[in-house]
């Protein structure tokens, strides 16, 4: 949605406080060790955050990674946007998703997408799998809604929970991360993506001008 803007110094206070809320949750070893590495280098211009944990998924294990990377400038402007999720089994890479915010496109592609594949993250740059894909093939970024770390974490535990997640789900705070993310990112995104539909406008079609 190309006209539809975040207000990326108010965005940033929030994944602040969710990171902070994050690694003072000792039983999600792995999430809290992660949000407190975060928290330490968390600045003005953004933060990095890369969480792995094992789940039991089918017939076996699964290892679930999540990551963030957000950059501001001084202007308080993004120049990087981007989460992912990982999906590996023994070392190798079996799915990866991309939720990128482009507000300086420079192309033809939704502000707001989703992209399969793509470049590995450094940590299982070794790992066999979905990166043996040519990675050339950006496309496609399909349109989605735009992402913060509580919302991708909060798909992730409904898609593959155990009873860490589960607990962290039930917690009312979490509850609170989860609602505030909405209404600041889905709430306005989705009453614009209404009012287009409303005057007739073509939706996709739009954020590919």
């Amino acid at each position: 949605m190309n006209s539809h803007k975040i207000d990326a110094k108010e965005f940033l206070k929030r994944e602040k406080k969710l990171l902070y809320y994050l690694k003072n949750r000792p039983s999600a070893y792995d999430i809290a060790t992660a949000a407190s590495k975060s928290c330490n280098s968390f600045g003005d211009d953004g933060y990095i955050f890369e969480a792995s944990w094992h789940v039991e998924h089918g017939n076996g294990g699964l290892e679930i990674t999540v990551a963030g990377n957000i950059e501001i400038n001084r202007e308080g402007e993004f120049t990087f946007y981007s989460y992912v999720l990982c999906v590996c089994k023994d070392n190798v890479l079996l799915r990866k998703y991309h939720y990128d915010y482009e507000c300086n496109r420079g192309r033809d592609k939704p502000m707001f997408h989703l992209q399969y594949g793509g470049l590995p993250l450094p940590s299982l740059a070794s790992y066999g799998g979905v990166e043996e894909l040519s990675a050339w093939l950006s496309e496609p970024r399909l349109f989605y809604t735009p992402m913060s770390l509580a919302l991708i974490l909060e798909q992730v535990f409904l898609e593959f929970p155990n009873d860490i997640t589960n607990k962290i789900q039930q917690d009312n705070s979490w509850k609170g991360h989860v609602r505030e993310s909405q209404k600041a990112l889905l709430a306005p995104y989705f009453e614009l993506c209404k009012k287009k539909i409303i005057d007739n406008e073509c939706l996709y079609a739009d954020c590919y001008a």
